[in-house]
């Protein structure tokens, strides 16, 4: 696979670069969903729901008129309709 010593250090070094690369994409996201949930916050434009059933009554109360997303942090956005 490899011939020299060499070539295994370049390709370590090209895939550890690929691995920063990416990981600075997805902090850099991190800090941008981070700013919008704290802009929202700042602005009154959250609901905080504590659990399951408050959950399942806010989002009956609101029915087809809003729709939930998420980003690869686990964090959720509502986006409505109205």
């Amino acid at each position: 696979m490899y011939q020299t010593a060499s070539e295994v250090v370049r390709e370590a070094l090209r895939l550890l670069k690929e691995h920063d690369e990416r990981r600075q994409q997805r902090l850099t996201q991190l800090r941008s969903d981070i700013e919008t949930v704290m802009e929202d916050v700042e602005s009154g434009r959250m609901v905080q729901l504590r659990d399951a059933e408050a959950q399942d009554g806010f989002f009956a109360l609101l029915g087809n008129s809003v729709s939930l997303t998420s980003n690869d942090f686990g964090m959720h956005s509502i986006a409505s309709t109205l």
